[in-house]
């Protein structure tokens, strides 16, 4: 926690007396907990609101409603840097020794924050409409985004940005800037638009100036050669456009981007001052003589941002690949891609593959912040392994979610992986349940950078084709190489100390990358490698359950957002479904909408409802025939799809489209569901064979576990794999005895059953189970 408190000189002096560091921590630790309310293992804004109201009313402060507001937003904001709507223990930890010294300190009365044009007490929204009737030119979400980071930034609640706060924002817009041009660019905004020179720019100031302290670098470029061009007569947009067509000129194969070899004509062009005078001043090559001063401020700006850049050997950069890999869409497009971003990086082989492409591509701010996300996981305790694991060699078959992530443990573990998945595409768009701490664990993975959107307002749900895009991504960064699509087939003939793995594919595989000593099936329900290898998997039958799902494709419109998720049980809303049933003879036992990249649905309809809509073409006993494809007329199935969304308000209905461009439907049965009878089992002393996901344990998908447990048997199965190259001598019935009993664990854990300091969770699974004790391991 000391790592990570950020606070005050004063709340830092508070920390220094160990005397009172464990009982500081053990109350901000028990304050934590009294207000998570919902368990969730981080605190809401709405939760974080009860903090700050209570912490007043115990120093005896009356605050208006509006003022508590703005405290808790201000507050709020400062920790919650990824906009995902709250915050976990060691945010709250530090930010609760900064309250605590405050609202010590601060006097007995606390002064209304002062705002233009409006009163103390309004609310956020009732400013930002004030502000959007003065600014009518800007919509409403601009002002508010300007707004909220005018009050982020105003530290002093003063009602003014001065130029210490204005650098700091414009330092996080732009990243790039030196110190040098970034003081020129506050000194430029400051003579321009600090009206009444009072040394500090109000919220009118700065909406009156949206476009260029919002704009793009280069808006920002130009602004700091405004002073300079003014003597040349050159408004800042007459700037702007001789920059853009600098940048066409450059762009010499017309692709929308300037690669590497085009990036360092830029550079040559922009060290060379004279010459790059001469191209800006194109349209007015008369005054040129005049630019002795644009000249050095060109030679500073090109010295500031061409630093310490070494010169490439021809091709597209490392990072513009590197920036084309993380917005891949596809399975075989991700892969292509990475190919060519390892021959930019001089890749060689899995153990240098992270090292290399991390060197060629960390300057970039936002790049930054993923390789310190993985940096700080890979150098966890529980991933120093002694040497032999480096002679390991993990064949994974299958790249669903379970497989994909059990491949990430396995890689930061040091082992060679190798994975191979018989599809060549990525296609399921239904949306997965996700848990608090399954959100911390993928976030620490880098899951908003490569996908920004990924559970922020509340959301906990992602697609499955997304998750694995993200995962695969973060697997060959480790160095995890991947081949699609291969089917595997069986073991085949021992060599040494490794097994074989014969396969179906048309790919060219290296022969090493088929051997293993540790083979992990995620090949889902039907495994092959669970049947191959004999594993026992019981069938726990429940009454009849038919199960639909759908998407439907989501355009983001108004109406859309406007829709609020919802899972309704019968039993508990009983007038929502006797309207259905009764108006369009639709009988449910439950129904779930989700809105992610799509509308999704998910219902269990009851059998006489197929056979009265005319959806099954013939009744059957036996379900595996009544659901048959060849028994199911799917017009009519759409048709009841299309009503249930007609019914709940659905203002958009195109219907999302499957992997074989037909309407994504589906209908199936779960009314049983497999599990294995062990997590593993041995070959022989030095091979092994695993199995996760559904593999492993089919999962009751009303219940939204599937994903979950899923993620929580990979960090197992990684902490078996751990344990099995690291114990000498090794004790294999010792092993699977401890596997099983976590692996129990695991087969019944609900989000109440998790330790919700997720910063804290490892592969160790004590970390990470509340019923995990010593005795298990």
């Amino acid at each position: 926690y000391q790592r990570r408190v950020r606070g005050s000189k004063q709340s830092m002096r508070r920390l220094q007396s160990q005397k009172t560091l464990a009982a500081d921590l053990k109350l901000a630790k028990t304050t934590f907990e009294r207000y998570d309310k919902d368990r969730s293992g981080t605190l809401s804004k709405e939760e974080f609101l009860n903090v700050i109201k209570d912490l007043l009313q115990k120093q005896n402060r009356r605050v208006s409603d509006g003022l508590l507001n703005s405290i808790t937003n201000m507050h709020f904001n400062s920790r919650d840097t990824d906009g995902s709507g709250s915050i976990d223990l060691p945010e709250f930890t530090s930010l609760f020794f900064e309250l605590l010294v405050q609202f010590e300190s601060q006097p007995t009365t606390v002064p209304e924050i002062q705002i233009p044009t409006v009163t103390s007490t309004a609310q956020p929204q009732d400013i930002i409409s004030v502000l959007n009737r003065e600014f009518p030119e800007l919509t409403r979400e601009e002002v508010r985004q300007a707004y909220r980071k005018y009050r982020l930034y105003d530290s002093d609640n003063n009602g003014q940005l001065e130029k210490s706060e204005f650098r700091t924002l414009m330092s996080k817009l732009v990243p790039s800037l030196s110190s040098g041009l970034l003081d020129r660019l506050v000194q430029v905004y400051f003579e321009v638009h600090d009206k009444d020179k009072s040394g500090g720019l109000g919220i009118k100031e700065v909406l009156g100036a949206y476009d260029q302290i919002f704009g793009n670098e280069r808006m920002q470029i130009a602004l700091i050669l405004s002073p300079e061009f003014k003597k040349l007569g050159w408004n800042i947009d007459r700037i702007v456009k001789a920059i853009e067509n600098l940048e066409i000129d450059l762009d010499s194969d017309k692709n929308g981007v300037i690669d590497k070899d085009e990036f360092y004509q830029l550079k040559d062009e922009l060290i060379n001052s004279s010459q790059l005078t001469h191209i800006l001043l194109t349209h007015d090559p008369s005054k040129a003589t005049q630019s002795q001063k644009l000249e050095e401020t060109m030679s500073e700006l090109s010295t500031a941002i061409f630093a310490n850049v070494p010169k490439p050997h021809g091709g597209a950069s490392a990072l513009s690949i590197f920036k084309e890999f993380v917005e891949s869409d596809e399975l075989n497009s991700t892969l292509a891609i990475f190919e060519r971003l390892k021959g930019a990086c001089n890749v060689t082989s899995h153990t240098d593959t992270y090292e290399k492409i991390k060197d060629q591509t960390v300057q970039d701010v936002r790049s930054a912040v993923l390789w310190q996300l993985l940096d700080h996981k890979k150098h966890q305790p529980e991933y120093k392994c002694p040497a032999a694991i480096a002679q390991g060699k993990i064949l994974v078959v299958g790249s669903g979610p379970a497989g994909l992530r059990a491949a990430v443990e396995c890689a930061m573990l040091g082992a060679k992986v190798v994975i191979l998945e018989k599809r060549d595409t990525f296609s399921r768009n239904n949306l997965l349940h996700i848990w608090p701490s399954s959100i911390r664990d993928l976030k620490n993975l880098g899951a908003k950078f490569f996908h920004g959107k990924f559970c922020v307002g509340g959301i906990n749900h992602i697609a499955i084709r997304r998750l694995q895009l993200l995962l695969l991504k973060v697997c060959l960064l480790l160095g995890v190489s991947v081949y699609a699509p291969v089917g595997y087939v069986k073991k085949g003939p021992q060599k040494g100390r490794y097994w074989e793995a014969v396969v179906e594919t048309k790919i060219k595989i290296p022969p090493s990358d088929l051997l293993f000593d540790i083979l992990i099936g995620a090949d889902g329900e039907g495994s092959g490698v669970a049947k191959e290898f004999g594993f026992e998997r019981k069938i726990f039958q429940g009454g009849q359950a038919i199960g639909v799902t759908s998407n439907f494709e989501n355009k983001g419109t108004r109406d859309e957002i406007k829709i609020r998720e919802f899972g309704l049980l019968a039993v508990y809303n009983q007038e929502f479904f006797s309207k259905l049933r009764n108006k369009f003879k639709i009988d449910l036992e439950n129904l779930v909408y989700y809105r992610g990249e799509t509308h999704y649905f998910v219902m269990t309809v009851k059998k006489n409802t197929l056979i009265q809509l005319g959806i099954v073409k013939s009744d059957s006993p036996n379900i595996q025939t009544l659901l048959n494809r060849t028994n199911i007329n799917r017009d009519k199935l759409e048709k009841m799809i299309l009503t249930v969304a007609e019914y709940i308000e659905l203002p958009s209905r195109p219907f999302a489209k499957d992997p074989h461009g037909g309407n994504d439907i589906s209908i199936f049965d779960f009314s049983q569901k497999k599990q294995a009878d062990l997590p593993f089992k041995m070959i022989n002393q030095n091979t092994f064979v695993a199995l996760v996901g559904d593999s492993l344990k089919e999962p009751f998908w009303p219940l939204g576990t599937g994903a979950n447990r899923a993620i929580l048997g990979a960090l197992d199965l990684a902490w078996t794999i751990k344990r099995f190259y690291s114990e000498s001598p090794l004790d294999s019935e010792k092993l699977l005895a401890s596997a099983k009993r976590f692996y129990k664990v695991m087969g019944v854990s609900s989000p109440n059953d998790i330790h919700t300091n997720f910063g804290l969770h490892t592969i160790d699974p004590r970390t990470r189970y509340k019923g995990c004790t010593h005795n298990h391991i």
